[in-house]
């Protein structure tokens, strides 16, 4: 069993007398909108009806088409909206929106053919949360219909193929909470509780929500020195959307997306890494190479366009491919020549000349070679003497 939630029941009853809905409430505290309104009934709070006291401004007309149009289920819209499913009810009940009854009716050839396919992927191993996103339905209809059936559902969990190693390295040394790493395995945080304790892992309290105020000083510096809201999640063993609420509340102007992403790649080592998880993707993940190659459409830049009007000009056997057209060995070379198998780089005076960028060149040279490819590089300040470069290149084919 989970421990129990420590919740800041103050914030909780400030922001439902404010007007938010139960929902809304529960996405912000990590946990159900049922715990909200249990803890909102223990401070003596009066449990307003569906969509009473909303300061929501719905959009009616998306509402309607959503339902009648997408033909989408008013669970499935109040989700998009944010807001309970009885409040979308409410809505269209106003609309005088005739709602759509039971999908199949009991006994029917329909009805039984869809309990016939619940049922061939409940035995397949498949949780009520998959079945219920591959037939387009909520949860509680799967439960609902496995029970019509009869079928005994204790322990069927245990069925579920979920990888214990990964779970357990998400937990223990990713530091990764029980409702991420079920949001990842596609589950439900009590089965990955489960697993974790009949592995024999202590399940520690970092799925409470944290009362963070009291370090909110210390939060506030370490953002301003320039730390990550995820790196200072990491520090308090907390979410990261925990730490993004403490400044808000504070009053602390967030940096935009760009100028964190320009503070992260200054910080050490994390343009390494970034380039060996690249070169690592390049080299065995064909299909993101595919979407890579699709979506870049890179020009020639300065120095390439002198050296590729050289190379046209004289009728040399090379063409331009820097644009991402062409990829060899998880690298993309400026020119190519196929027989015989050429390649030139055209490098920055600059850019090439940093430490990173030297060793980089290394693993491109024998990743060239590797394959039967032979590389001449060409440097940018060797543009300045055309005459030269032409001949170089006359030799290097020779």
């Amino acid at each position: 069993m989970m421990e129990k939630l420590n919740l800041d029941l103050e914030e909780i009853k400030r922001l439902y007398e404010k007007g938010s809905p139960s929902e809304k409430i529960a996405k912000e505290f990590n946990c159900t909108y049922q715990t909200i309104i249990n803890r909102l009934r223990k401070m003596n709070v009066k449990i307003k009806k569906s969509g009473e006291g909303l300061k929501l401004d719905l959009d009616l007309k998306k509402i309607k088409k959503l339902y009648s149009e997408d033909n989408l289920s008013t669970i499935k819209i109040g989700e998009i909206v944010g807001v309970s499913y009885k409040t979308i009810l409410k809505k269209l009940k106003e609309m005088n929106i005739e709602i759509r009854g039971r999908k199949f009716k009991k006994g029917t050839k329909e009805f039984n053919e869809e309990n016939n396919k619940i049922l061939e992927l409940f035995n397949k191993g498949l949780s009520t949360i998959k079945i219920s996103k591959k037939l387009n339905c909520s949860q509680t209809t799967i439960g609902r219909r496995l029970n019509y059936l009869k079928v005994p559902r204790e322990g069927k969990r245990d069925k579920l193929k979920l990888n214990d190693s990964k779970i357990k390295k998400l937990y223990t040394q990713e530091n990764s909470s029980l409702f991420k790493i079920a949001k990842i395995m596609d589950c439900s945080p009590d089965t990955i509780s489960m697993r974790l304790k009949r592995m024999g892992v202590e399940i520690d309290d970092r799925n409470k929500v944290k009362n963070l105020n009291k370090d909110k000083i210390k939060i506030i510096k370490l953002y301003e020195n320039g730390k990550s809201t995820q790196e200072i999640a990491k520090i308090f063993g907390c979410v990261d959307s925990s730490i993004f609420n403490i400044l808000k509340k504070n009053g602390i102007k967030l940096r935009e997306r760009k100028e964190a992403s320009k503070l992260m790649w200054k910080k050490e080592g994390h343009r390494d890494n970034i380039s060996k998880k690249a070169l690592k993707r390049f080299k065995e993940d064909t299909e993101f190479l595919k979407r890579y190659k699709k979506g870049v459409n890179r020009k020639p830049n300065k120095p390439e366009t002198i050296l590729k009007d050289l190379i046209k000009k004289n009728d040399l056997p090379f063409n331009y491919v820097g644009n991402g057209k062409v990829w060899l060995n998880g690298f993309n070379p400026d020119f190519l020549s196929k027989n015989p198998k050429h390649i030139i780089e055209l490098y920055g005076d600059y850019w090439h000349n940093l430490p990173k960028e030297k060793a980089k060149h290394k693993r491109r040279m024998s990743a060239y070679n590797s394959i039967g490819y032979k590389p001449l590089v060409i440097w940018e300040h060797e543009l300045n003497n055309l005459n030269k470069v032409l001949n170089k290149i006359k030799k290097f084919i020779r």
